[in-house]
């Protein structure tokens, strides 16, 4: 009887398992396919749901948020209410693994410091100045071929305000080398974005 148990008990994990993995697989998808900030918010809440059996649910929780987000900057409605960039951080910061390099949650958290920087730059602006740069400098030292670290200066440069160092025009030529990095760079790791958020950048 204890051996029938045992046996069923492992089918239902394994079917929940394969479960689990077929939803997070979709939830890439719809992720990766997301336009609107409707898009990315049911995107947020699909990574939501996963989050207390994967560990990697929390960074893509945090990037659907990051990305909605991008959406207002980009047409230039960014509200100064901090409540998605916050809990974006707070699930960023839940993603980091001890004894890891954490090198893709180190650039997000300093995507999302920027974000908070550029909705409320008087209260945020120093603070997250640091952040950025001790992201970035952490990453330099583990990964200095990143994409992303790339588009990190390039996105700081174009979009922060003048008196935290920002400068349009070297941001411009800094998404073009962004853009060079992306091309040079191969993986199968569902961390793949920020292309098109260079691309649209510059074509803005």
């Amino acid at each position: 009887m204890k051996r029938i148990l045992i046996v069923l008990l492992i089918i239902g994990f394994t079917k929940l398992a394969n479960a689990q993995q077929n939803t997070f697989a979709s939830n890439i998808n719809r992720l990766n396919t997301a336009k609107t900030t409707e898009d990315f918010q049911k995107s947020f809440d699909g990574f939501s749901v996963l989050v207390k059996n994967n560990r990697e649910a929390y960074y893509f929780s945090a990037l659907s948020l990051f990305k909605k987000n991008q959406v207002l900057i980009l047409q230039n409605k960014l509200s100064p209410s901090e409540d998605d960039i916050n809990l974006a951080g707070k699930n960023v910061n839940a993603s980091f693994v001890k004894n890891n390099n954490n090198i893709e949650p180190t650039l997000l958290l300093g995507f999302l410091h920027l974000q908070r920087m550029l909705a409320n730059p008087e209260k945020y602006g120093n603070q997250s100045q640091k952040v950025i740069q001790d992201c970035i400098s952490k990453v330099e030292k583990l990964d200095a071929n990143n994409p992303r670290l790339a588009l990190l200066k390039a996105e700081y440069a174009y979009l922060a305000p003048t008196q935290f160092g920002g400068n349009k025009e070297n941001g411009i030529a800094l998404l073009k080398e962004s853009l060079k990095k992306f091309d040079q760079t191969t993986t199968n790791s569902n961390i793949n974005w920020g292309k098109t958020d260079a691309e649209i950048l510059l074509n803005k």
